[in-house]
């Protein structure tokens, strides 16, 4: 698993982790390794930290809104003699949804923006197709613009709107790739690789008239807009919709 993700198993009435993970929270919510403990057997021995429901949350916590971590948490459902660990919801930065009720029982004001980008080409420049969704402000948005080989354009689009993660179709295998997870990451923004299929229209017309609240005599068709002439940026759009499997009860 990346190293930016953190795996936590729900035990009922407290959390463990283990391996990696239980060194990593050990030093930041005790500021010591020496609560994790070795368990299993004799030549299998790894390490496993315990957390009470309050570290639990306040680790958590830290990891979605400041370290800019993903959050896996797994719960049983074996049996008592077989184990079956599976995962019961996971978060990141730009999709807190599953970890509302956390985040938002403290005092605080979150938002949870996400972009995705996507590149096309016309007949004589790169052009750049970027989606943004901003779950806590209920917007959509999508825009294209041309770019050079640094992406510069991209760069201070990211610095403007100020994501807290990026969705890229893909993974390192390109250079292209390499080089705008480089333009993003100097941003302080979480980069998501993504299925390529991801990034595309199928379903996106379905999808865009359940979520957009149309107004009062609006012909309700979404591709009726002429925002989704913008077609790489609506794909890239489209992959976000997937990626946070949003509803509309998030966005009306």
């Amino acid at each position: 698993k990346p190293s930016t993700t953190v795996r936590l198993f729900n035990r009922g009435d407290y959390y463990t982790a283990h391996g990696s993970d239980a060194v990593f929270a050990a030093k930041e919510v005790f500021k010591s390794t020496g609560v994790v403990k070795m368990i299993g057997a004799e030549g299998k021995q790894i390490q496993s930290l315990v957390l009470n429901k309050l570290s639990f949350e306040s680790f958590v916590r830290n990891l979605l809104l400041v370290k800019q971590y993903r959050v896996e948490i797994y719960v049983n459902k074996g049996t008592s003699k077989f184990n079956d660990w599976v995962v019961e919801y996971k978060g990141s930065p730009g999709n807190l949804t599953q970890f509302e009720d956390l985040l938002f029982s403290v005092d605080v004001v979150l938002s949870s923006s996400v972009i995705a980008v996507k590149i096309g080409r016309d007949t004589k420049n790169k052009v750049v197709g970027v989606g943004f969704v901003d779950v806590s402000e209920r917007k959509l948005c999508v825009c294209e613009f041309s770019d050079d080989d640094h992406f510069s354009n991209l760069e201070a689009l990211v610095v403007q709107v100020g994501p807290k993660e990026c969705l890229l179709p893909g993974t390192n295998g390109s250079q292209e790739f390499v080089t705008i997870k480089k333009v993003v990451e100097r941003s302080g923004v979480l980069v998501t690789p993504r299925k390529k299929t991801e990034f595309s229209t199928d379903g996106l017309a379905q999808d865009l008239n359940r979520l957009i609240a149309f107004k009062k005599g609006q012909q309700e068709n979404a591709m009726a807009m002429p925002e989704t002439n913008l077609t790489t940026a609506v794909c890239a759009l489209n992959a976000i919709i997937k990626f946070l499997e949003v509803s509309a009860k998030y966005l009306h």
